[in-house]
């Protein structure tokens, strides 16, 4: 049975909100034996999974809106697929912790 995360990015992450992200991420991958983080080439994103059998779907969150031409919606729309793996809570907590203390909610 699939279970999926969903979420909306109304405009792009500050650098101070970024760097905050940043140290959430951190803290993840601290509490979290089983999570793999990546970070993008410019760290312009942050992708994390679960390792092994404890895999699903890369949850990605981008420090940019990275609307496309093709959007129709004033937000970019996002979603990882997680299958209610391990890893989900990380998400979950991500999530959680950028819509109390960001002003992308």
């Amino acid at each position: 049975m699939g279970y999926t995360n969903y979420w909306n990015q109304f405009r792009d992450f500050t650098d101070e909100e970024w760097a905050k992200i940043k140290n959430q991420i951190e803290y993840v991958g601290a509490v979290m034996d089983n999570v793999v983080i990546v970070y993008g080439v410019d760290r312009d994103f942050i992708s994390f999974n679960g390792m092994g059998e404890e895999s699903h779907e890369d949850f990605v969150l981008s420090k940019k809106q990275n609307l496309s031409p093709n959007d129709h919606r004033p937000y970019k729309f996002n979603f990882c697929k997680t299958a209610e793996k391990p890893y989900d809570i990380g998400v979950w907590y991500l999530l959680t912790w950028i819509y109390n203390n960001t002003d992308n909610a």
